[in-house]
């Protein structure tokens, strides 16, 4: 009998033992469950963050972007209203040339018949003068006084 009660003995313990041992095993299971629904639940919110990161950074880049063709927007008005003013600078610039330019023909030509008639009014004076200075007869030429 003492080696069945000794054997009852053993596998009484070995049952507290097994049993202790599958207790231990099934709480570090649960740990184990545990720390991956931790690990899970932190891969979320980190990929959430993350998410959110971007979204704010694409959100920053869309608005910077957005704010760059503003300015650019701006930019190119404000070129735009300047080449417009240069224009209108150049058409009147041009008018006042053409305005002047037809003044100076018209002064040119004034002075030109004007020229013109002095100096026909001075060989006019000058024949007369010569043909009162030979008396009136032509010269030998036949086509003055001289």
């Amino acid at each position: 009998m003492g080696s069945s009660a000794s054997s009852s003995f053993w596998s009484s313990g070995d049952n507290v033992r097994t049993r202790s041992l599958e207790v231990e095993l099934r709480h570090e299971q649960d740990n184990a469950v545990k720390l991956e629904a931790s690990l899970r639940r932190e891969r979320h919110n980190h990929q959430r963050s993350m998410q959110q990161a971007m979204a704010a950074g694409l959100g920053a880049l869309l608005l910077g972007g957005l704010a760059g063709a503003f300015a650019m927007r701006r930019q190119v008005s404000a070129v735009r209203s300047a080449a417009e003013r240069l224009a209108l600078r150049h058409e009147a610039n041009m008018e006042q040339l053409r305005q002047r330019n037809a003044q100076d023909l018209l002064k040119a030509e004034k002075f030109g018949i004007g020229k013109f008639a002095q100096d026909i009014l001075v060989v006019a004076d000058n024949l007369e003068y010569a043909s009162r200075s030979s008396g009136g007869v032509p010269s030998s030429c036949g086509c003055c006084y001289c």
